[in-house]
C-alpha cells in the first residue's frame, strides 16, 4: 500500500510538471504570434511609406498618380483605422497608419506640392489612392 501511494505522488508530480511545461509552450507560441502580427503591421507601414515617398520623389508637376493600397486597406480596416486617415502627407513626409496609435513615416526630397490625395471610389472602394501633384514649391530661403 505504501508503494502505491508513492507511485501516485510521483505520477501527480509528473502530471503537474507536464501541465506547467505545456502552459509555458502555449503562452510562448501565443506571444510569438502577437509579436509577429505587430511586426508585420510595422513592416507594411514602413514599406508603403517608402513606396509612396519614392513616387513623390519621382513626381513631376501636373502628374496624377494612382497607387494600389488594397492590402494596406484590409489591414487598416481590421485594426479600426479609417481609410481617409490611413495616409497623411505633410512637410515632405509620408505617414502611413495601419493600426491605432502607430504609424511609420518616410521623407521625400522632391519639392513638389501635393494638391490632394484620396481613396478612389468606383461603385465602392477600389483599393487605390489618387495623388495629384501641383507645381514645385518655392524655397523661401533662396528668395
Amino acid at each position: 500500500m505504501i508503494k502505491n501511494k508513492k507511485g501516485e505522488a510521483n505520477d501527480l508530480f509528473l502530471n503537474n510538471f507536464v501541465d506547467i511545461i505545456l502552459d509555458f509552450i502555449f503562452f510562448g507560441v501565443l506571444i510569438l504570434f502577437l509579436l509577429n502580427q505587430y511586426y508585420k503591421i510595422s513592416f507594411l507601414e514602413l514599406n508603403y511609406a517608402k513606396n509612396i515617398a519614392l513616387l513623390m520623389d519621382n513626381a513631376k508637376p501636373g502628374m496624377t498618380i494612382t497607387f494600389d493600397l488594397s492590402d494596406a486597406v484590409k489591414t487598416a480596416k481590421s485594426n479600426g483605422v479609417d481609410i481617409n486617415d490611413m495616409i497623411k502627407i505633410q512637410d515632405n513626409k509620408v505617414l502611413v497608419t495601419l493600426a491605432r496609435n502607430k504609424g511609420s513615416s518616410y521623407s521625400f526630397f522632391n519639392n513638389v506640392n501635393i494638391i490632394s490625395y484620396y481613396p478612389l471610389y468606383k461603385e465602392g472602394y477600389t483599393g487605390e489612392f489618387i495623388f495629384k501633384i501641383g507645381g514645385y514649391l518655392k524655397n523661401e530661403e533662396l528668395n
